[in-house]
């Protein structure tokens, strides 16, 4: 979801999946843990699950667009940051066989895609073993015997589902720079050419501060809200930089 990848610092994590290369930089476990320092009843082990949650979500889903430009003839690298992740790669590695479009559109699918098939083998396996997995409009509940079992592991895999469900429902949204906002912009840039762009950044501010005017007064999600809210000021700086051609 990043527009830019962040600055190199001293804290940052750094490895290989393959022959990708990873980096976390240290406002990632920060703006992960947000959320949990705000409960009033703070519980280390369950921040502990979060943050792992998190972890294994964002990489699965920046896993999912780097595969899939890897197959496309790129050489990825995966940077986890406050909001989020990017999978970049030179364009011009790209293998121009392909068509632009379809290629844009598979590889900003593929990452929610990875998070959908990651919450589906979950679930296999709650089912599997005798728990019955329910998603009731934007949360997603697991048999409470679970959490009579093991309030911990419960806890982890109902996130886990949610994460990757959930934000990935969310993640397809048409609102740039999220991977449905991707996925429009190629399908517009296609078909209007430059025109698409400025349709893509206004449809950004517009569907972006719908969701984070919903978020902060019909849901009271303060992180809704200010992660939606940033998503249309982005917009907003694009457009403007691509209506006196800044960029």
């Amino acid at each position: 979801m990043l527009l830019a990848e962040p600055p190199k610092t001293g804290a940052d994590v750094e490895f290989s999946i393959g022959d990708i290369p990873v980096r976390i930089h240290p406002l990632f476990w920060i703006f992960t843990l947000m959320p949990m320092l705000d409960n009033r009843a703070f519980d280390s082990l369950l921040a502990g699950c979060w943050l792992l949650v998190v972890l294994i979500s964002v990489l699965v889903h920046e896993l999912g667009h780097a595969v899939t430009a890897r197959y496309f003839g790129a050489r990825p690298w995966i940077t986890l940051y406050a909001f989020g992740g990017l999978a970049a790669y030179r364009p011009q590695d790209l293998d121009p066989r392909f068509d632009p479009t379809a290629r844009s559109l598979l590889i900003s699918f593929a990452g929610p895609a990875a998070g959908f098939l990651l919450a589906a083998l979950t679930s296999g396996v709650l089912l599997l073993a005798g728990f019955q997995v329910h998603l009731t409009g934007i949360t997603v509940e697991i048999d409470e015997r679970l959490n009579d079992i093991h309030p911990y592991l419960y806890f982890f895999l109902r996130q886990l589902l949610f994460v990757n469900i959930i934000w990935g429902l969310l993640n397809l949204l048409p609102i740039y720079p999220l991977d449905g906002g991707q996925m429009l912009q190629a399908i517009l840039v296609r078909t209007m050419g430059s025109a698409g762009m400025v349709q893509t950044f206004l449809s950004g501010i517009l569907l972006g501060g719908a969701v984070a005017f919903y978020g902060a007064f019909s849901m009271r999600n303060s992180f809704l809200a200010i992660l939606f809210g940033y998503i249309a000021f982005q917009n907003y700086q694009l457009y403007e930089a691509f209506r006196h051609r800044r960029w």
